[in-house]
């Protein structure tokens, strides 16, 4: 409950809108909490900090019938350092993410490959990821974050970084807002 100002009554106020304990997946939290999400082909990714986990299956029916499934560890060591949710974008290679020791990517086998090398001042430079964002046209991740206007761009097709170096001061805010339909990238 809380106190309306300037009377002495307390009152409850109304409840907000709740999921369903149907839909909630229990984490293990000696990981720590679950940092992000994402989907990759029929599985659930969970992301903790030092950890990943995948659920799948159909989950509850209409009717609220039947659980998901528990959740599985897929690595260990890895995982989405808090406060960089934002990093993750999914792509046809997998799911790229940012840990604290750089980009990783989460292949469609499961497996996790380090992919920031190349790029880890780069990574550092960008502050806290406030963006990512996957273009299929150009099988791309631009990814934009606090600390420079400055892009990371990687290429799935060439499995490369690159970096685009920006003069416009509203690059970033238009990218964080890029939509693609038909080949064509809108700002």
């Amino acid at each position: 409950c809380f106190i309306v100002a300037n009377r002495r009554k307390a009152v409850t106020p109304p409840l907000a809108p709740q999921w369903s304990t149907d839909f909630q997946i229990r984490v293990d939290n000696d990981a720590g909490p679950a940092i992000a999400v994402a989907s990759l082909d029929d599985k659930l990714v969970i992301f903790q900090a030092d950890q990943i986990l995948i659920t799948s299956g159909p989950g509850p029916d209409d009717l609220g019938q039947g659980p998901f499934q528990s959740p599985e560890r897929v690595a260990t060591g890895v995982g989405v350092t808090p406060g960089q949710e934002c990093s993750v974008a999914t792509t046809p290679l997998g799911i790229l993410f940012r840990h604290r020791s750089g980009y990783y990517l989460l292949d469609r086998s499961l497996q996790v490959q380090f992919i920031g090398d190349a790029v880890r001042d780069r990574v550092d430079a960008l502050g806290t990821v406030q963006f990512a964002r996957y273009l299929p046209s150009e099988q791309q991740v631009w990814i934009g974050g606090s600390a420079t206007r400055d892009l990371l761009v990687f290429d799935g097709r060439r499995a490369r970084w690159s970096t685009y170096l920006s003069n416009a001061y509203a690059t970033a805010t238009c990218v964080a807002g890029a939509v693609e339909r038909s080949g064509t990238i809108y700002f």
